[in-house]
Order: structure tokens, then C-alpha cells, then sequence
């Protein structure tokens, strides 16, 4: 009965695995994408810079910024569900640890390196990314800032489109009939970016603190 619960909770173990590493090639996917299609509009809105201002405008104050946040939001749901795989992954880890005996070849190797070394565990990945694994093996390469890059790095290009528009528009459309909608649309493009940060931020901290409540770093 146990080898049946053990084999069942391996192909589950498994399972999960294979959907978290689904999840990164996803967030790769969506990242690489994101930042082909904001290089085209880029080009398309200097292209049209000295030509027309209903189409530069447009790019710059809406466009870029909507596609920026609509990649970023694709790329956290990818990483709530990483982060819901590790965390299931890690109740595996612990439900084996409980049923399977570490050999006492496993434990003597352990402690002549360090007692608290997490190889001994028989599944262990989940345990190794929450903490490091003892003085003679480097650091676990936890890098949660890679993440945190990640996540902020199209709003800021949203914005940086923002102040390109605001640029564009007041040395040359001062006087022209076109600048109260010019202004009225990066008006609420701005107002629109602030909120969406929000956004971002609070569904970005409510998934830390998910991961918080199993030590879970930033990381897979």
C-alpha cells in the first residue's frame, strides 16, 4: 500500500514539475514576445515622427503602454502558477521525507559534510530552494531580483513611452488645434499607468506572500 501511495505521489510530483517548467518556458515566451512587438511599434512611432501626430500620439500614449501592462500581466499569472506548483511540489516532498527512511550511508555522508544538509532528504529540490544546503556547497542561487526585473521592466517602459509622447507633443504642437486631445489622451494614459502599477504591485505582493507562508524564495 505504501509503494502504491509513494508511486502515486511521484507521478504527481511528476506532473507539477512538468507544469512549473511549462510555467518558465511560458514567461520566457510571453517576455520575448512583449519586447518584439514594443520594438515594432517603437519603430512604427519614430517612423511616423515628423509625418503625423495621429499616429505618433496614439503609439506612444496608448499602444506601448497597454501592451507593456498586458505582457506584464500575463507573465505574473505564469508566475502565481509557478509559485502554486512549488508550493504543492514542496507538501510532496515533505509527505515522501515522512514515508521513506534516509539510509544511514546517506546520513553519514551528510554529516561528515553538515548536519543540516538537505541531500538526505529523498526528494529535496523544493527544500534546497528555500534554504542553503550547507557550508561546503555555495549558496543556492536564489535571485529573486531577477524576478522583480522582470516585473517592473515593461511599466517602466510604458512610462519612458509616456515621456516620449509628453516630448513629442509640446514643442510641436503648441497652437495647433490638436493639442487639448493630445493632452486629454496622455492625460489618461498616465492616470490609466498609475493604476495599473497598483495593480501590478498589490497582485505582485499578494503572490510573495502566498510564497511566504512556505519560505518560498523567487526562484525556480
Amino acid at each position: 500500500m505504501i509503494r502504491e501511495y509513494i508511486a502515486v505521489s511521484m507521478e504527481e510530483y511528476k506532473t507539477i514539475r512538468a507544469e512549473i517548467k511549462q510555467s518558465n518556458i511560458n514567461q520566457f515566451q510571453a517576455l520575448s514576445f512583449g519586447a518584439a512587438a514594443v520594438g515594432i511599434l517603437l519603430s512604427a512611432g519614430f517612423y511616423s515622427w515628423d509625418k503625423t501626430a495621429l499616429i505618433t500620439i496614439p503609439i506612444f500614449s496608448i499602444f506601448i503602454p497597454a501592451l507593456c501592462f498586458l505582457i506584464t500581466y500575463i507573465w505574473l499569472g505564469e508566475f502565481a502558477r509557478m509559485i502554486r506548483g512549488g508550493n504543492f511540489i514542496l507538501s510532496i516532498e515533505r509527505k515522501i521525507e515522512a514515508i521513506v527512511p534516509v539510509p544511514e550511508e546517506i546520513n553519514d555522508i551528510a554529516s561528515e559534510l553538515d548536519s543540516s544538509l538537505i541531500v538526505k532528504k529523498p526528494l529535496s529540490w523544493e527544500h534546497f530552494l528555500r534554504k542553503p544546503m550547507g557550508p561546503e556547497i555555495a549558496e543556492s542561487g536564489h535571485m529573486p531580483w531577477i524576478y522583480n526585473i522582470r516585473l517592473w521592466i515593461f511599466p517602466l517602459v510604458a512610462a519612458g513611452s509616456l515621456l516620449v509622447a509628453v516630448g513629442y507633443l509640446f514643442p510641436q504642437l503648441i497652437g495647433n488645434h490638436m493639442v487639448l486631445l493630445c493632452v486629454i489622451i496622455i492625460t489618461l494614459s498616465v492616470v490609466s499607468w498609475f493604476c495599473m502599477i497598483i495593480v501590478l504591485g498589490s497582485a505582485f505582493k499578494n503572490i510573495k506572500k502566498t510564497a511566504g507562508r512556505s519560505n518560498l524564495p523567487l526562484d525556480h
